[in-house]
């Protein structure tokens, strides 16, 4: 039955199998002959089934060799026509890169900055809040926050942002010297942008955090930094005494109101000429700021008159004291902290 239906059906395999079967069950009733013929006729059925399927897979594999024959074709006249076109492309693109990559650098770099004077906006306006309301605890933890803030926004510019420009700098001397682009006007301008670029990041993020600072002292931090950031000002730089060990934390808030009053004089072009001097003796510091040429006065200017509100409220969160006094174009700027 399974075998007559099997051919009706052409079902080789079905076929096949019901054949192994009958001689299988003729063979264990003796009928050696009856068993012998079914088993071949399975046997004859299996051949032409393997044939059948070796000269499919035969076909299937031409037709995919003729298949793989006409696509490496397509793409090696694909490649030929991107080839011509990418050596017409390749010098300006590689100039367009590059003007490209500084603009991005530069525009990011200006919002950066941006941010960070609204942040700084924000936090005088706190302080000036906080010194209305005489909460020096309150203050102090703005403070820290702030000095927080500036440790990792530094370790951004450092780590971060200059390791980064590094970086495309160095792919940049590589992409001038595949495309013979080296001595190119506007590619060498795009260099000298970048290294500008990368030296005011640099400098930015030792204004945050000076290494100094951390390792050599306040007294040296402060030298290095009237150094670095006003080498084009005529500010000079005195020591006097022996410097205290004084706890990182003192030093940190003693060096960013040095900062902020060298920042505030020198951006608002009070003077023309400064000393800044530190008298270290037995129970503290005492900072002078000498301007010449320049009357200081905070009360005629909005913006001096918040950077000097933050300055006092830091010396009083200390325990310190900040006065200045004015004669005959001369300014004095005194800090004294008792440590």
């Amino acid at each position: 039955m399974a075998l007559h239906f099997s051919r009706e059906e052409q079902l080789p395999y079905l076929e096949a199998t019901a054949a192994m079967e009958l001689g299988e069950l003729y063979a264990n009733m003796q009928y050696f002959d009856k068993a012998y013929r079914f088993q071949m006729q399975a046997e004859s059925i299996r051949k032409s089934l393997v044939t059948e399927e070796k000269s499919r897979e035969i076909l299937f594999m031409d037709q995919k060799y003729r298949l793989m024959m006409q696509d490496i074709e397509i793409a090696q006249q694909q490649l030929k026509t991107m080839q011509v076109k990418e050596r017409s492309m390749r010098q300006k693109a590689a100039i367009l890169l590059t003007g490209l990559l500084t603009i991005g650098l530069s525009a990011f770099l200006v919002v950066y900055r941006k941010n960070i004077r609204q942040k700084s906006k924000l936090q005088q306006q706190d302080l000036e809040n906080l010194e209305k309301e005489k909460g020096t605890n309150l203050l102090q933890s703005i403070i820290h926050s702030e000095e927080e803030e500036r440790k990792r926004i530094a370790m951004e510019l450092h780590d971060g942002i200059s390791s980064m420009l590094s970086v495309v700098k160095l792919n940049l001397n590589t992409i001038g010297k595949k495309y013979a682009i080296a001595h190119n006007e506007h590619f060498n301008e795009a260099i000298r942008l970048l290294d500008t670029t990368a030296e005011d990041v640099r400098n930015t993020s030792h204004s945050l955090l000076p290494d100094t600072l951390l390792y050599e002292g306040l007294s040296r931090a402060l030298q290095l930094y009237c150094k670095r950031n006003y080498q084009k000002t005529n500010l000079d730089f005195q020591i006097y005494g022996t410097p205290l060990t004084l706890p990182s934390q003192k030093e940190k808030q003693i060096f960013r109101i040095v900062q902020l009053i060298i920042e505030a004089v020198v951006y608002h072009e009070v003077g023309n000429a400064y000393l800044l001097q530190l008298n270290w003796h037995e129970s503290g510091l005492f900072i002078t700021l000498d301007i010449q040429g320049g009357i200081f006065r905070p009360d005629t200017n909005n913006n001096l008159e918040q950077a000097w509100t933050q300055i006092v409220a830091r010396c009083n969160s200390m325990g310190g004291h900040a006065e200045y006094t004015t004669g005959n174009d001369i300014t004095a700027i005194n800090i004294d902290f008792d440590l």
